[in-house]
């Protein structure tokens, strides 16, 4: 009987051992216990473990694993290199080790999966800006206006195929203040001969937001253009506010647009006045 709870380790080790092994869950292949408590050990065992596992750093230390197949060795904690142990001399690399390497390898495998096609052809670009993947200078442009911040809702108005390119690219300069008026160009430090007072009523300064929506000369060409098309508005005092008119969508852009940008550069062509 005591021969067979008592085995040589070449033999598969004593029953014993491995008895206790499972009652307290221990490796199989650890040399030295962990250290228990109260709860989950006996009197008896908390005597014998906690005196070797309070000397384990130095009985360890004594101890190194000769390297056969590698079955029985800790690869990271065991003393099996000139190390005492991989765990503390490379720790940022164990810590990497922490999730299971067994995780990393599906979620690995599963992004391949993913990307790889089986589908003959040609390697191609793909414009994630769109649902159907192709790059256009709408959805670019709209891409940028939300960087940073909600998506604008100028864009779903400005915005339209039946719109000339050239309307589009005006309405853009517009809405971001690029428009060449005074006040613009002495940002960007462009001298300015004449006075910085707005070209039209001769008495504000001349910014994106007067030219088109503040000046009295202005206003009275909006006021006109409202009775043509029998447009009844509250007026908004910046060209955000103006784009933003929900009205605006159900009209032609490329009727409204074209002549504003005539009005600035020749006001004398357009008759002034209202209905």
């Amino acid at each position: 009987m005591y021969s067979e709870l008592c085995l040589e380790c070449e033999e598969g080790g004593s029953l014993w051992r491995n008895i206790v092994a499972a009652k307290y869950k221990y490796d199989q292949n650890s040399i030295l216990p962990k250290a228990v408590n109260v709860r989950n050990s006996s009197w008896f065992w908390r005597k014998i473990v906690n005196p070797a596992v309070a000397i384990g750093a130095d009985f360890i230390s004594e101890v190194r694993c000769v390297m056969g197949n590698g079955a029985n060795i800790e690869f990271w904690t065991d003393h099996w290199t000139e190390l005492l142990s991989l765990k503390a001399y490379f720790p940022r690399i164990y810590g990497m080790t922490i999730k299971k390497i067994r995780d990393l390898w599906n979620d690995f495998i599963q992004v391949l999966n993913r990307a790889v096609s089986l589908v003959q052809g040609v390697d191609r670009l793909k414009w994630l800006g769109s649902n159907d993947g192709i790059y256009s200078s709408k959805t670019y442009c709209a891409k940028l206006a939300c960087v940073g911040k909600a998506e604008d809702s100028i864009w779903k108005l400005v915005w339209c195929k039946f719109v000339p390119p050239k309307v589009l690219a005006f309405v853009w300069k517009v809405a971001y203040q690029r428009i060449p008026v005074t006040s613009e160009l002495e940002k960007r430090g462009v001298p300015c001969i004449d006075q910085s007072l707005c070209s039209f009523c001769n008495r504000e300064k001349e910014t994106v937001n007067h030219v088109f929506c503040q000046c009295d000369v202005v206003w009275q060409a909006w006021q006109r253009w409202c009775c043509l098309w029998k447009v009844n508005i509250v007026f908004p005092m910046n060209v955000k506010g103006l784009l933003q008119i929900g009205v605006w969508a159900n009209y032609q852009w490329s009727l409204l647009i074209p002549v504003a940008h005539d009005f600035v550069r020749s006001p004398e062509s357009i008759t002034l006045g209202c209905c």
